[in-house]
């Protein structure tokens, strides 16, 4: 796909090192899967994309509540995903539990062959929750799902944890 083309500089060595693991994994389990590498960049970039085209028939919702209209003063967060059925995304849905060394463990709420989260939360309760939404910002980075991943694994509160993007225009 060329969004696949358009987003590939913007995975870092790491990515694509698990990406082209996840393509051994699946030669493994199905030597005649037809599935090759710029499949998986293109659907770690999805979201990204997609963000630059009116696909208003998505409609992910998202809410998180804290203070004194929560219980006990908790954070919580929750989020849902409209999409519709029949595409076979929904066959795919998958809770991954990462635990890499030297990284925060956390899981995440996707689709197999994603990397990063579209639902997260890590070891220290810190947690991620991804809506579709349109854009008219028409730069390119680092993927959400990239992102969120490196959030999961090295955050160890909201308040500490700061990060950059890499954005270009095209």
């Amino acid at each position: 796909p060329a969004g696949s083309l358009i987003m590939r500089p913007y995975f870092d060595a790491d990515s694509m090192e698990e990406l082209r693991g996840m393509l051994v994994g699946i030669r493994l389990r199905n030597p005649g899967s037809f599935v090759q590498e710029q499949d998986l960049i293109f659907i770690n970039a999805l979201i990204d994309i997609g963000a630059v085209i009116d696909l208003s028939v998505f409609r992910c919702s998202g809410l998180a509540v804290w203070g004194d209209i929560s219980k006990d003063r908790k954070v919580f967060q929750t989020r849902n995903v409209d999409l519709f059925t029949g595409s076979g995304i929904e066959d795919n849905a998958c809770v991954v539990i990462e635990k890499r060394q030297g990284k925060i463990p956390w899981a995440n709420a996707g689709w197999a062959g994603m990397l990063g989260s579209a639902s997260g939360m890590n070891a220290h309760g810190v947690a991620t929750g991804q809506v579709w939404a349109f854009s008219n910002d028409k730069f390119f980075g680092e993927p959400g799902g990239v992102t969120t991943r490196r959030i999961m694994e090295n955050a160890m509160s909201s308040e500490l944890f700061r990060f950059t993007f890499s954005t270009v225009i095209f």
